[in-house]
């Protein structure tokens, strides 16, 4: 009988223990999805100021690369007006020389 009411004791401490343990584990994961809905806005917060950030840093880079087209194309069309200025000065040489 003595051995009866131990393990009787035994089984009531374990589930008591199991019950706590189910309790406190009930109470960290409500704590942990808490965290995870913070968690969550502030990556869309940061998703937000990232945005707003790099909305005018692609303005400036278009900005920026159009006025580099820009000028490679006015090289583009000056080199060819000196090259054309320079073979009429050359014609002319010859002509006068003539």
């Amino acid at each position: 009988m003595d051995v009866q009411l131990a393990f009787v004791i035994l089984i009531a401490l374990l589930t008591g223990s199991a019950i706590v343990v189910s309790v406190y584990v009930v109470f960290v994961l409500k704590d942990f999805r808490g965290t995870l809905k913070k968690t969550n806005a502030i990556l869309d917060d940061t998703k937000t100021v990232t945005d707003s950030v790099k909305s005018p840093i692609v303005t400036v880079m278009g900005i920026a690369d159009g006025i580099a087209r820009g000028i490679r194309t006015a090289r583009g069309i000056s080199s060819l007006v000196s090259g054309w200025d320079t073979n009429d000065a050359q014609e002319e040489k010859k002509h006068v020389r003539k």
